[in-house]
This record gives C-alpha cells, structure tokens and sequence, in this order.
C-alpha cells in the first residue's frame, strides 16, 4: 500500500518563495555592484551619455578643458566708478645721456657783440675793441679780417637799460666829423641820442636833440 505523500500548506509555500527573492536580490546587487567597478570610459560608447544620466550638481569647473573654462565667462559688465588716486610713485631712475647731435651750419653773422652804456664789450665775437670817446659816440673795431668798409650792420638798443626815447644809428665809414672816431681803423661808428629833450640854452626851443649814452647791440654781416 503506497503511503500518501501530503501537499505543503500554503503558507509553507509563501515562506519558501520568500526565501528564494531574498537569495536571489542579494546575488542581482552584488553583481551590479561588480560591473560599476569594471565599467570604465572605454567600454561607455561615444556621445551615448546625455544629461539624464548625469546627477544634477555633481560636475565641477575642475571637470571642464581650459579652452572650455573660458566659454562660461559671462558679458563684460559696465565698467565701474573711477577709484580714489593712489600715492605718486617713486622716481624712476634717469636716463643715459643721449648721443652728441650733428654739428649745425655755421651762422651767418660774421661779427657781434652786446655793448654797454659805458662802452664794455660782452658776448662778442669778430670785435677786437670798443672805444667810447664822448656821450653817446662808440668805435666798434672789427677783427682784421673783417673790413669794416665791405660788411652791412645792424645795431639795436639794449631794451634791458633804455631810457625812454632812445635812437641808435650808424655811420660805416667811420670817418664821421665830430664823432672821434677819426683815425679808430677798420670800425664802425654807433651813434645813440635821446630825442625830445628840452634844451635850456636855446631860447624858445621846445625839444632839441641831445648825445646820450646807451647801450646796444650790433651784428655784422
């Protein structure tokens, strides 16, 4: 007589069942857990990754190119107030000396010179001597190898001590009467007067013309 083999009870089934999932989800997540850490970027196909699967957040500036870094720049804002002036800097260190420049063309003027009042000669050249023998009379001597009688002069009163009214006016030949300039060789004879004086001699003489020493400045050429 075969004994009869009696059928699990329903709950017994569900307990067995049970058993089964829980065996089987710990082996799923282990082995998913085992492909994250043999994944890498070569088995991930290019250009298949898309925003979904990257967590919100998670990139960094660190995970972008250089190149790429500056692409996030925003628009150039407007500029700003001006700030405050900072404190003068320190002086900076002088310079070399520069190269000596090309020697000009020499002047035109063969001789000059700055007279005084009372006949001293300064900054001069082509003059050898000024002799002032009365008021308002000089005798420019020229250097020998100027000849006094083949040049052209210009003479102007020395602004820096005129008196009011005052002429300047020359005679070349140097051989004017009553200059005494008479016999001073190779000069030039300067004249000075101060016009508009009155004279006290001449009876009803409003002005009269006076010999008054000035000083001047002559140039030849």
């Amino acid at each position: 007589m075969r004994k009869r083999i009696q059928r699990p009870s329903p709950a017994l089934l569900i307990a067995i069942l049970a058993l089964i999932v829980a065996a089987s989800g710990d082996a799923v997540a282990g082995g998913v857990s085992a492909a994250a850490k043999l994944i890498t970027g070569k088995q991930v196909k290019n250009e298949t990754l898309t925003s979904a699967d990257v967590r919100n957040g998670s990139l960094t500036l660190s995970d972008f190119k250089r190149s790429e870094r500056s692409k996030l720049l925003g628009a150039e804002g407007a500029a700003g107030d001006r700030g405050p002036q900072g404190p003068p800097g320190l002086p900076g260190v002088p310079g070399s000396a520069g190269q000596k420049g090309d020697t000009g063309a020499p002047g035109t003027a063969r001789a000059y010179g700055l007279v005084s009042e009372l006949g001293a000669l300064s900054r001069s050249k082509g003059i050898e001597t000024v002799q002032h023998p009365g008021d308002g009379v000089y005798c420019v001597r020229l250097d020998p190898a100027i000849d006094a009688n083949a040049v052209s002069a210009a003479v102007t009163i020395d602004l820096s001590r005129v008196t009011f009214g005052a002429v300047v006016s020359i005679d070349s030949s140097g051989t004017a009467a009553g200059t005494g300039c008479v016999g001073v060789p190779n000069s030039i004879v300067v004249v000075t007067t101060q016009l508009l004086l009155p004279d006290p001699l001449v009876v009803n003489a409003e002005v009269a013309e006076q010999y008054q020493d000035q000083g001047f400045f002559i140039v030849v050429a």
